[in-house]
């Protein structure tokens, strides 16, 4: 008999348990606000069917992993977690709440691990029973995040997003059957609205969905107090005469500045002061000749006298004379050109140009300029005669240019056959014997 005692006990404490309904939102130390959240909770939903029990030991080794690793930092102080089982019914609250803290975790995770190990696999599962129980759980909760440790037998409704998550599981089949691993369903919601779902095929890691963002906290902004009113009997208020306000300066605007006339002046042309007009008529200048009409001297017509040979004399620069002052009555006749030629026409003797001047003298101030015309070129060209008379000696070269060139030319001539010569004999040089023919020889 006293070996039933414990077994009696505990399935008292679990039909206790089982009645044991959600704790609500507003906790002993008064009402939840943004700014002290209540504790978010934590649902474990096992599945216990027959078809479960080849996947037991997988689902107790996922279970104590997420908790002793705090569902992979998401456990939170004091957030509050529970053990739901169910196949053909629905077994609520399997094991105790328990308040999550960190330094505890493995003993929490050992706990839950154990009491998964003490639950039976049997029937077929009835997935319409879990859902039908926790929407009243979602609409009570502030944060709520239930994992569901299944197979792909599962099927949602009354979520937003059905068709998306049953295709998902659909999707896992496949893979369920050439394993053991279960399917982790993570759906989670938020003041009483589902927010987000995922499905993980274990040993991968398990995806948690975000919250939303909690809204913005504004500070609610008290009325300024009242102004003290002052104590004791009022003071009177004498009110004078008001006095009237000052004028303001006029403003007078400045006159305007006097017109400044312009006055032009217009200059009388300058007075040219020359000299007086000369007492006479100057005489028109003459025409200066041409250089057509200067011709060269007849040569000698008798061809039997020999040429006299040409000395040479050094050319003589021309000479200008200084001309006179010219009277203001008078002009200054142009220059006399003379071409004088040799007889022989052997060379070209110097043109002299001669400015004749007037011999009367010339009055202070110099007369005008007097327009000259240019001569007309000649209709044939003069003939060509040489400056100088080249002499002979000047196109042969001298002696000694070609006694030096012979003899550089012997002598590098002689540098090239020694050098041929050294070559040769170096290029027939015999090569020097080996150490085994000069032993020989030796001996």
């Amino acid at each position: 008999m006293n070996r039933f005692v414990p077994f009696l006990c505990l399935s008292a404490a679990l039909t206790g348990l089982a009645g044991v309904q959600p704790a609500p939102l507003v906790e002993a130390g008064g009402p939840a606000t943004s700014a002290n959240p209540p504790p978010a909770r934590w649902l474990l939903v096992v599945n216990t069917s027959a078809a479960m029990e080849r996947r037991a030991r997988a689902v107790e080794g996922v279970v104590g992993e997420l908790l002793s690793s705090g569902m992979r930092g998401e456990l939170q102080p004091r957030d509050q977690i529970g053990l739901w089982t169910f196949n053909r019914e629905l077994q609520a609250g399997a094991a105790p709440l328990q308040t999550w803290m960190p330094a505890r975790s493995n003993h929490i995770a050992g706990r839950t691990v154990n009491v998964l190990s003490l639950q039976p696999f049997a029937g077929t599962p009835r997935f319409a029973t879990v859902l039908a129980q926790l929407e009243p759980l979602i609409a009570q909760s502030h944060r709520l995040t239930v994992l569901f440790f299944t197979d792909a037998t599962a099927t949602f409704t009354n979520t937003p997003w059905d068709a998306e998550l049953n295709a998902a599981i659909a999707a896992e089949k496949a893979a369920l059957e050439k394993t053991r691993m279960p399917l982790v369903i993570v759906l989670r919601s938020c003041r009483g609205q589902l927010t987000g779902w995922s499905v993980t095929l274990a040993p991968w890691p398990v995806e948690f969905p975000p919250f939303p963002a909690a809204p913005a906290v504004v500070a609610r902004a008290e009325p300024p107090p009242a102004p003290a009113r002052p104590s004791g009997p009022p003071r009177e208020i004498h009110i004078g005469p008001v006095k009237p306000p000052e004028p303001a300066p006029a403003i007078t605007s400045l006159p305007a500045p006097p017109k400044v006339e312009t006055l032009t002046a217009t200059l009388a042309p300058p007075v040219t002061v020359g000299q007086p007009p000369p007492t006479g008529a100057a005489p028109a200048p003459s025409a200066p000749p041409s250089i057509a009409d200067v011709t060269p001297p007849a040569r000698n017509a008798d061809a039997s006298a020999a040429p006299a040979p040409p000395t040479e004399e050094a050319p003589q620069p021309p000479t200008a004379s200084v001309p006179a002052p010219v009277a203001a009555a008078q002009t200054v006749a142009p220059p006399a050109l003379t071409n004088a030629l040799p007889a022989d026409g052997s060379r070209l003797t110097t043109l002299i140009v001669t400015n004749l001047a007037a011999t009367n003298g010339v009055a202070a101030a110099q007369a005008p300029p007097v327009p000259r015309e240019r001569p007309a070129r000649p209709a044939s060209p003069a003939p060509t005669v040489a400056a100088f008379a080249a002499s002979p000696e000047a196109r042969l070269p001298r002696g000694n240019d070609v006694n030096w060139l012979l003899i550089g030319g012997v002598g590098l001539l002689s540098v090239a056959s020694g050098l041929a010569v050294w070559l040769a004999l170096r290029s027939r040089r015999p090569a020097p014997a080996s150490f085994i023919t000069r032993s020989m020889a030796r001996r």
